[in-house]
């Protein structure tokens, strides 16, 4: 049950789990061990990489950034910097 709670709260998800949580009360220390060797395997039988969504998220980080410098009113685009002054 807590290993699923700690699985949800930091976003792990198949093929990773999370294998154990301790909490030492008198150095207040908590030790969560993520077991890693399934997706290690995965990975191997596979060879898919997350790449793909990175790089999609490259693109809506893009527009994002291109978004931040669309103006809407005219009196604006008469600002130094613009090439309409």
């Amino acid at each position: 049950m807590t290993a699923k709670l700690f699985e949800t709260a930091l976003g792990i998800a198949e093929p990773w789990s999370v294998a154990s949580v301790a909490f030492d009360e008198t150095t207040k220390v908590l030790t969560i061990s993520i077991d890693f060797l399934p997706g290690i395997v995965a990975w191997a039988q596979t060879h898919q990489t997350n790449g793909f969504l990175e790089a999609l998220n490259g693109l809506f980080q893009a527009a994002k950034r291109c978004a931040r410098g669309f103006i809407r009113n005219k009196e604006s685009l008469n600002k130094p910097g613009f090439g309409l002054s």
